[in-house]
């Protein structure tokens, strides 16, 4: 069963709780970080904001395979921080997967693609191998948004470096 696999800079945030969540009628929210999932008082805090009936786990990469055997068979959305987190999760996970890209902060070497998505070139081209692989690769920031494939956001790189 292919798992949501969303790439935000933020994690877990009010979007994630109150728009996706509900949207996609999710059963439990995984998120998959080391630095995140070693931060006791994060889990204690995230835990209670979450819609009734909604599971939260917070686990190092190392076990990000065994954290998604475990939702297998739940609706579920696994959140990992980057481009390189998430090709180190499908790596991990194998499989087919549905790869969501919501938020990328700016940086001097990243490109602005949308509003609230920034990515580099080594960025897109890793999006473009996994795509390849034949992952599903998005952009969507909220469930409203209409989604815009790979082939559309390297467009918009290229019109933001023409030469």
């Amino acid at each position: 069963m292919p798992l949501a696999i969303r790439i935000d800079d933020r994690l877990i945030h009010g979007q994630v709780v109150m728009a996706w969540v509900p949207t996609m009628h999710l059963e439990a929210v995984v998120v998959v970080d080391d630095d995140f999932a070693s931060v006791v008082p994060w889990r204690r805090i995230v835990t209670p904001l979450m819609p009734p009936g909604v599971v939260f786990e917070a686990v190092p990469m190392a076990h990000a395979r065994e954290a998604a055997e475990r939702h297998l068979n739940d609706r579920s959305i696994l959140l990992v921080r980057d481009v390189s987190q998430a090709v180190q999760l499908l790596e991990r996970l194998g499989g087919r997967h549905q790869i969501t890209l919501g938020n990328s902060h700016a940086a001097h070497d990243r490109t602005t693609l949308t509003a609230a998505v920034h990515l580099s070139l080594d960025e897109l081209d890793a999006l473009q191998g996994l795509a390849d692989e034949g992952q599903t690769v998005r952009l969507q920031t909220l469930p409203s948004d209409r989604p815009l494939d790979l082939g559309e956001l390297r467009r918009r790189y290229r019109l933001a470096h023409p030469d």
